[in-house]
């Protein structure tokens, strides 16, 4: 199964990837930078693709060619405004093609 998980490098995200990816699944990781790949596993069966959660022209086809998402990526600062809260934490609900998306946001 194709997955695509936002919030790969979060203290969550690297834990879910490691066992998706022992698990023989192919990982689609959305980072905000490519420079942020530090704890990531280097596997072959691992694509890192680059893209703002907040901004929608970034995300455009991310998750095509997906069988399901986990959106770990979440702002949980409650001095964060509202709208910017409501945008990460719910924004890939809106553009996945999958019924079986997972989200924990």
């Amino acid at each position: 199964m194709k997955i695509l998980v936002t919030g790969a490098t979060g203290r969550l995200g690297r834990y879910v990837i490691d066992s998706l990816l022992e698990k023989g699944h192919s990982i689609k990781a959305l980072l905000i930078s490519p420079e942020d790949t530090a704890h990531l596993a280097d596997h072959k069966h691992l694509e890192i693709v680059c893209g703002d959660i907040t901004d929608s022209e970034t995300l455009i086809g991310v998750a095509e060619e997906a069988d399901a998402v986990i959106h770990l990526a979440a702002i949980i600062d409650y001095t964060a405004p509202e709208s910017t809260v409501y945008k990460v934490n719910t924004c890939l609900l809106y553009t996945s093609p999958s019924p079986r998306d997972l989200s924990t946001s």
